[in-house]
């Protein structure tokens, strides 16, 4: 059976005030970090507060293993498990250029910003083989990005800035990039309102993110283009995520030690009717907590060591 679970962090000033009530009532909670509690507990969790504002929480529906949902999967989002540590000013130079950035509507329900001239700083040695950079951008080694021009030669390579004053650029490393974008993907009860303090707020009719996983509708699947972008925002910085076809996942996994790869599923398929059912559910209980923050991760496990495995037959 699946569950509603919600991984829930406390603030420290309210657990220091309330430890006692808040473990007499929930006694699973051991302290305010991050943990994941049972509906139940959380409702509780709830309805101990006033205005919810020192909750920060995000749905987590535990689907079954990636063996047994693999044949429902046609295309994968695309991460990596490496974040690259900058120093300051290269991070703040990247920062504001997301927010600087003008929106490109591609039809999806809601319009997306694609990040160029950032910077990675000369300090660092070029990734393993990809790594986050800014917002949903990644970086590449030349051998990596090589590698990934054999599967999809329309991607493409764009340079990086060696310090935040843009004055030279970096050896060794490429933005990966592309001109491709998915069909847009359907709008489901996963899709909620952004929250304040993430990203970009000042932008009319942007204001939505999906907070669980992707779903394409039947008769927009389409693998005739192999690496592509979303046709709407997969993070609070309105920058679309990366989609692979299955062939292209389990090529990448094979070469890369760092990539990760969530399911996008296709439209009335069994993993798309339960997560329609306890977004619903989660999406109702949230409603009570006004105050409540959500934190906006993918709920499914990564599939990278079971598309690893399946990548070797080819």
């Amino acid at each position: 059976m699946i569950e509603l679970k919600f991984e829930t962090t406390i603030s420290l000033d309210f657990w220091r005030k309330n430890k006692l009530r808040l473990q007499a009532a929930i006694p699973e909670l051991k302290d305010n970090s991050c943990q994941i509690l049972t509906k139940e507990s959380f409702e509780k969790l709830l309805c101990l507060s006033v205005q919810c504002d020192y909750i920060c929480a995000d749905p987590v529906i535990e689907f079954p293993r990636p063996e047994e949902i693999f044949e429902q999967i046609h295309f994968f989002c695309l991460s990596s498990m490496k974040q690259v540590a900058m120093p300051d000013s290269a991070v703040e130079a990247n920062w504001e250029s997301l927010d600087r950035l003008s929106l490109q509507d591609r039809g999806g329900w809601a319009p997306i910003s694609i990040p160029r001239e950032l910077v990675y700083s000369t300090r660092l040695k070029a990734p393993r083989d990809i790594a986050w950079l800014a917002g949903y951008e990644f970086v590449v080694s030349e051998d990596f990005f090589d590698a990934l021009l054999e599967i999809d030669p329309k991607i493409y390579g764009l340079p990086l800035y060696a310090n935040a004053n843009r004055t030279s650029f970096a050896n060794g490393v490429k933005q990966l990039a592309v001109d491709q974008f998915s069909k847009p993907c359907v709008r489901t009860n996963s899709v909620i309102p952004r929250q304040k303090g993430f990203g970009r707020r000042d932008i009319s009719g942007s204001n939505l993110k999906d907070s669980g996983v992707p779903v394409l509708a039947k008769q927009m699947l389409d693998d005739s283009m192999q690496i592509m972008r979303s046709s709407e925002p997969w993070d609070d910085y309105l920058n679309p995520g990366w989609i692979v076809t299955k062939s292209a996942a389990m090529k990448i996994a094979r070469l890369s030690a760092l990539a990760e790869f969530g399911p996008i599923f296709a439209e009335g398929t069994e993993c798309h009717k339960v997560q329609e059912i306890l977004f619903k559910e989660a999406n109702e209980i949230m409603s009570k907590a006004p105050g409540a923050r959500w934190s906006l991760n993918n709920v499914t496990p990564d599939f990278a060591e079971y598309l690893r495995k399946q990548g070797k037959v080819l």
